[in-house]
């Protein structure tokens, strides 16, 4: 069974302009980019709760919100694109990564022929490709910041760091 409703996927695709995507880097690339440009980060649930914890949604309510351009924090970004990923044939599951506390943020994998990558639709400072996460560091520059993505020892090896670098 799909992650999500057919319908709702659909709806997802509409609002991302991609009808049919390919199941490969390029496809998942293209996805990824369009949910930045289509659907908004923004902390206006976080304000609301005034510190409170607001809970994970229900993932269709949330992929239909994500579809009419809602959009919202990692919370609210990136479970449904996971489940619009699976939806439409990614092998792609959710990771807990850390900006301010262990686990505090949402990624989600994707595995395309054998090969790892992260996508991250719903940071507050995004990069706009998906990211490898085998083997060696990457860098990249998105909207005039410096990217560097690292792997890190870690207890199972597959710890990463991504480093940030504004203007000035």
């Amino acid at each position: 069974e799909p992650a999500l409703p057919w319908t709702v996927a659909d709806a997802y695709l509409r609002r991302l302009g991609i009808s049919s995507p390919t199941l490969d880097l390029g496809g998942l690339t293209a996805l990824h980019r369009q949910h930045l440009r289509q659907v908004p980060f923004h902390n206006l649930a976080l304000l609301g709760c005034e510190g409170r914890d607001p809970g994970l949604p229900d993932i269709v309510a949330v992929a239909e919100d994500n579809a009419r351009g809602v959009g919202g924090t990692c919370h609210l970004l990136t479970p449904p694109f996971v489940a619009l990923l699976q939806s439409v044939g990614f092998d792609a599951w959710l990771a807990a990564a850390d900006i301010n506390e262990r686990g505090d943020h949402f990624v989600g994998i994707v595995r395309i022929n054998g090969a790892h990558y992260l996508t991250d639709v719903g940071n507050g400072h995004p990069y706009d490709r998906p990211w490898p996460i085998d083997g060696a560091d990457h860098a990249s520059c998105t909207f005039g910041w410096d990217f560097r993505f690292q792997p890190e020892g870690g207890q199972d090896g597959r710890t990463h760091t991504l480093l940030r670098r504004l203007p000035g």
